[in-house]
């Protein structure tokens, strides 16, 4: 499956800079960083460590929002993800 893929110390990188590193992954059932419901059904709470950026007084991470309910999109090598914020630190 592929959530087997989803890993700690998986890294976004952009021009050679880490982007994105996730921290923790743990399947759940409570409100988390940030989470991603798999095809199979299995929801997995990520911890990332973002390279943020505050513009027009806003936190944004690759010029999107971010703010809770936002979505952000991470390139993981060959995975790809699309989690949804529910607690920003």
């Amino acid at each position: 499956e592929w959530e087997d893929a989803i890993e700690a110390g998986l890294e976004e990188r952009i021009c050679g800079e880490t982007n994105a590193r996730i921290e923790a992954v743990a399947p759940t059932t409570e409100a988390a960083s940030a989470e991603v419901s798999t095809d199979g059904g299995t929801d997995l709470r990520l911890t990332v460590e973002l390279q943020a950026r505050k513009l027009d007084d806003r936190l944004r991470f690759k010029r999107q929002p971010i703010e809770l309910g936002s979505e952000i999109t991470l390139s993981l090598g060959t995975v790809t993800l699309t989690p949804t914020i529910v607690g920003i630190e």
